[in-house]
């Protein structure tokens, strides 16, 4: 593919991932935050799995290493069902904006954890963005507390950004842990089995919820707003951005991936009405410099596997 062509398809990727926020914030106007992640999580799976029985070439890689399916249960369990949960209650109680800027943290904890875990060097560049995204993050929390006047609505948005924050840091741990595996299995092969593996946990939240008379009245548009989080970020941009990752490399889809935060915060800006204060700008100036820092400049660096990028 044109690497023109493909950096426009990747970058349209990243928009769809960017609206995820926005997207589940209206839509946890309908579902309380665990029961849309397992209904998000479960319809994707579904999807996944037939998208894999369908394939030929991966129904005939369908038996794993014993070793490779205990990480990847380890992988569900933690990288994506624990993720999820506290992304999504973290989500519930802070703005769309500041979930879609604290992205930077993945890139920070995935660097960190890359460095301790798999002893992969960080470079003087990557070093000066995880500082840089440090204090933009901490200026973004303290603008949570304060935005308020240190009042509980305050606090509770302080509380949902270190929710995300720890919902990212479980996606940091999956691009890690799935680093490893991700070179012995088809990156779609394994998403599909993270995505199975976490159903441990949102099957019996499904069932709970029928069960015990929880399940809220579903509308059109709170109905829409999950077949869009499954089917689409979840599904066919994972699929896009795999596709294309092969032929093209992951140093141009480092560019892209700064279109995510920044349509995640201007809809959270524009479309929710979320306020606007001069913290905020400037958090976010930073965490955009370290975006480009722990990006852009090491272009031969390897990046993770493909993982869920979103609310």
């Amino acid at each position: 593919m044109n690497p023109t062509r493909a950096l426009l398809v990747l970058i349209a990727v990243n928009v769809v991932w960017g609206t995820t926020y926005s997207v589940a914030k209206l839509a946890m106007e309908t579902f309380p935050p665990p029961l849309l992640a397992a209904l998000r999580v479960t319809l994707a799976a579904v999807l996944l799995w037939m998208v894999v029985l369908a394939t030929p070439r991966l129904r005939s890689q369908l038996i794993l290493a014993p070793a490779d399916l205990r990480r990847l249960v380890l992988i569900g369990l933690t990288g994506m069902a624990l993720s999820y949960l506290l992304g999504y209650w973290g989500l519930s109680l802070t703005t769309a904006t500041d979930s879609a800027l604290l992205i930077v943290s993945e890139v920070i904890f995935t660097t960190l954890l890359a460095a301790w875990l798999a002893c992969e060097g960080i470079s003087r560049w990557k070093g000066l963005g995880i500082v840089i995204g440090a204090v933009g993050v901490v200026i973004l929390v303290w603008n949570s507390a304060t935005s308020d006047g240190g009042t509980v609505p305050g606090l509770l948005r302080t509380l949902g950004d270190l929710l995300v924050m720890a919902g990212l840091l479980g996606q940091a741990l999956y691009s890690v842990l799935g680093a490893e595996v991700a070179r012995r299995i088809d990156p779609l092969l394994l998403l599909a089995y993270v995505f199975a593996s976490s159903l441990l946990v949102w099957l019996p939240i499904l069932l709970w919820f029928f069960f015990n008379g929880r399940f809220p009245s579903v509308t059109w548009e709170a109905a829409a707003g999950v077949f869009y989080l499954a089917l689409l970020p979840s599904v066919l941009c994972n699929l896009i951005w795999i596709a294309i990752i092969r032929h093209v490399g992951a140093s141009l889809a480092a560019i892209s991936l700064f279109v995510q935060p920044l349509v995640g915060a201007l809809l959270g800006l524009f479309l929710l009405g979320e306020p606007v204060t001069p913290a905020l700008l400037l958090g976010g100036a930073l965490i955009f410099i370290a975006l480009y820092l722990t990006t852009v400049p090491v272009r031969t660096a390897p990046m993770p596997q493909p993982v869920e990028r979103r609310a």
